[in-house]
């Protein structure tokens, strides 16, 4: 309908769902070993260390995603906001941070258990100059694993742009449940 009204489809993203994640945990756990004996560690968000964990997020995200597509940067105050408001709908433990062997978060994974049993990674982070090792995989291998102890069955990674990582860590075995695509028309 909005190609033939004018619209160029100008980028698509995608929901995939795991369905054993089990099997999905083989595929990223060695990532997460790896990391681990590089002196990676994984904690929660810490709500008594808002301010300096809030900051850590602010300048993660800013270098993160400064060259994803229909992204800008905003101010600490608007980024603080959003993420106050996340601290209302989900717990701590669903901000999961990556922390290198100096103590600096260097990773993000943000996910929501909705409905109980899926859990869905809304967002994945790794700063830029901790590329190469895996740290992605490693921070959803950490999400899989709190999945599982919490009994949940089906993990979601959503609204991921084609080229994003998590499109290629499933081996086939993903079934892609919901496609978004943005349009664009040039103003005549």
């Amino acid at each position: 309908m909005f190609i033939a009204c004018g619209f160029n489809r100008v980028r698509t993203f995608s929901t995939k769902r795991i369905g054993d994640i089990k099997e999905q945990m083989n595929r990223l756990k060695t990532a997460r070993d790896l990391n681990r004996k590089r002196g990676y560690t994984f904690r929660n968000f810490d709500t008594s260390n808002w301010q300096e964990d809030i900051e850590s997020l602010h300048e993660l995200c800013q270098h993160s995603f400064a060259s994803n597509w229909g992204v800008t940067p905003i101010a600490f105050e608007e980024f603080a906001d959003i993420y106050n408001r996340w601290l209302t709908r989900i717990s701590p433990g669903h901000i999961l941070l990556a922390v290198d062997p100096e103590k600096k978060v260097v990773g993000l994974g943000l996910a929501v258990a909705s409905p109980s049993d899926t859990l869905n990674i809304r967002t994945l982070a790794v700063l830029p100059g901790h590329y190469g090792y895996g740290l992605g995989r490693a921070i959803a291998a950490e999400l899989y694993q709190r999945a599982l102890d919490a009994g949940q069955t089906t993990v979601q990674h959503c609204l991921m742009g084609p080229d994003a990582p998590p499109q290629r860590w499933d081996g086939g075995q993903a079934q892609v449940t919901r496609e978004y695509a943005m349009f664009e028309r040039g103003i005549e």
